[in-house]
């Protein structure tokens, strides 16, 4: 059996998507900035994830079709998104560890009682 890393992952996902005609809903309520994600596979966040960032590149493309961008600034407006992707990754890490923390401590009252 292969060694599962971040390659075989990615074929892994690729093959089971190509199979199946995935359908992402992306919803904000409004007056929010909470981010709900409905798919029709049920997938779960992994999955959903996955499906997201290759979404990326086919936004930048419609972006760069419909404004042009600069080939020589290119580089670096890229770098500029990544690094706006990567701040929002992070603060939805720590957002993520904090709620599991006040879970397990909640849980571990509740078993105290």
């Amino acid at each position: 059996m292969e060694e599962l890393n971040l390659d075989t992952f990615g074929e892994i996902i690729d093959e089971f998507i190509e199979r199946c005609h995935v359908r992402m809903l992306i919803e904000i309520p409004a007056q929010t900035r909470e981010v709900n994600i409905k798919d029709n596979l049920n997938m779960g966040p992994v999955l959903q994830f996955y499906v997201l960032l290759n979404a990326l590149a086919a936004c930048y493309a419609g972006m760069h079709n419909l404004v042009g961008f600069d080939p020589d600034k290119e580089e670096p407006l890229i770098d500029g998104i990544l690094g706006l992707v990567k701040a929002g990754l992070m603060e939805a890490g720590r957002a993520a560890e904090e709620e599991r923390k006040k879970d397990q401590d909640s849980q571990g009252r509740e078993s105290d009682e």
